[in-house]
């Protein structure tokens, strides 16, 4: 069931532009279809430990390449300058790791380390933006941000969830 309907959604997105809203009705269809199945497709019951477990995994998970791709067509939507460079494998790698560190800063409790990890990667980006001028350090202040932002989110929802009990 699952890897038809996950076909299914899929086929009908690659019939869709490559927009913003294409991309999260498909995030948000395959998260439902397994919602759905999870709740009613099941007499079982999960455990207080599996549901912790699983709003964890789902939290690092959408931090990885789902929030990299958004983040990609925000700033392609956003500045859409068809001469900028392409992004190289080591700034989505690097985009990854921030966020991983961030939602663990915050599952942690640790909010003030967020800041530093801001001040670092300025200190360390400061001379290539500096070189390459304005443009480069507003896509780069811009694509932190909205990285930054999202990370914190989904920390701040996981916390919730875990906080809410609604789930167990």
């Amino acid at each position: 069931m699952i890897f038809v309907l996950h076909f299914i959604t899929d086929f009908f997105k690659s019939k869709l532009p490559d927009t913003i809203p294409a991309f999260l009705a498909d995030q948000l269809l395959h998260i439902a279809v397994l919602w759905v199945l999870a709740i009613y497709g099941t007499e079982s019951t999960i455990s207080e430990n599996a549901a912790t477990f699983w709003i964890y995994v789902g939290g690092f998970v959408l931090i990885t390449n789902p929030t990299g791709i958004f983040t990609g067509m925000f700033l392609n939507a956003v500045i859409p300058d068809k001469n900028k460079k392409n992004k190289h494998d080591i700034s989505a790698w690097i985009g990854i790791l921030e966020r991983i560190l961030i939602l663990i800063f915050i599952l942690a409790g640790q909010f003030t380390a967020i800041g530093f990890l801001i001040a670092a990667k300025s200190i360390f980006r400061f001379n290539d933006t500096r070189e390459d001028g304005n443009i480069k350090a507003e896509y780069f202040l811009l694509g932190t941000l909205v990285s930054f932002t999202l990370a914190i989110i989904v920390g701040l929802v996981i916390n919730w969830l875990l906080s809410s009990g609604k789930f167990f």
